[in-house]
């Protein structure tokens, strides 16, 4: 998965706000920087399988963690739906709706294990 790149991001205040919970300080909070994103979204408005999408896979490996947040937000929106995320298809289905060109959404996904 060398073509997954992320930037480390060192002020949680806008992620806190958006997440509507306190980010611990141990949360590593990290943003892509790469175009795979777009590639998925292409893959997903194209009806092409993603199931192998480099991207899908990082991020349904994700469940294995006790707590994680992804956020699907374009510039200056906000989140317009927030899923708990209870099986591990779920990450997938979520973040393929979300990308659909037909009703793009903003989303919130994530798990938490008290």
């Amino acid at each position: 998965m060398e073509d997954i790149l992320f930037e480390q991001v060192s002020n949680s205040k806008y992620y806190n706000e958006i997440v509507g919970d306190a980010l611990d300080d141990n949360a590593i909070i990290l943003n892509l920087k790469s175009d795979l994103i777009l590639d998925l979204e292409y893959d997903v408005n194209s009806k092409d399988t993603v199931s192998e999408n480099e991207l899908v896979i990082f991020l349904m490996s994700l469940f294995d963690l006790s707590m994680f947040y992804v956020l699907l937000i374009r510039e200056d929106e906000k989140i317009k739906e927030k899923y708990e995320i209870r099986e591990q298809k779920e990450i997938a289905n979520k973040i393929c709706e979300s990308l659909n060109w037909i009703n793009p959404k903003d989303v919130l996904l994530f798990k938490k294990t008290l």
